[in-house]
């Protein structure tokens, strides 16, 4: 529901992060959101199998998957580039197809490792399982958490959006360089 609902709603999810786009960029962000939005359906697909495969101590199968996006990024400009041309998009769309394209080809990979462990049923709904209402109670905490994380990003892209081209750029290596964890200092580390 979330991937259909940010396809269908892709317009106004750019405009919330980027309004500052002329009219021409804002088209080819939304076309670009609108391919590459199902990529979440098929990475919580493919980390869910990892999950499940990693918890059964099957650890080949897991580790290789990511692989897939790396070899679907790779030809994209060979396979995905005439396929965007030929669609009349941007030729930027051939790696938000390659993206796609890369989520589906996670969870393929993982199939035939959970077939053989038997866990390709279809899952249970209910609310009455404790440890399902367990998961549910620690996710309000973490979704406040998240949604703070996620306003401040919003605000410093909507805000970034009015700046000059390259600006949103700069601005996402500034917060990557912050997620980098810092080394102990050596004066807190036990001497032997």
């Amino acid at each position: 529901l979330v991937s259909l609902g940010g396809v269908v709603l892709a317009a106004p999810i750019v405009k919330l992060y980027a309004a500052g786009y002329g009219s021409a960029k804002f088209a080819l962000t939304v076309d670009l959101t609108r391919i590459v939005f199902p990529y979440i359906f098929f990475m919580g697909i493919a980390a869910l199998g990892m999950g499940v495969l990693n918890a059964l101590r099957r650890f080949f199968v897991p580790a290789v998957a990511p692989a897939m996006l790396n070899v679907a990024m790779i030809s994209a400009p060979f396979v995905f580039l005439p396929i965007a041309l030929h669609f009349g998009l941007d030729p930027i769309a051939s790696l938000a197809l390659a993206a796609l394209v890369g989520g589906m080809l996670q969870v393929c990979a993982q199939l035939p490792a959970l077939r053989a462990v038997g866990y390709l049923n279809m899952p249970r709904w209910g609310l009455r399982d404790p440890y399902v209402r367990k998961a549910l109670g620690l996710l309000v905490p973490m979704l406040v958490g998240l949604g703070v994380y996620q306003l401040n990003l919003i605000l410093s892209r909507q805000f970034a959006s009015f700046l000059p081209e390259g600006s949103q750029s700069y601005l996402y290596y500034g917060s990557r360089i912050v997620d980098i964890p810092l080394p102990k200092d050596e004066a807190s580390m036990p001497r032997r």
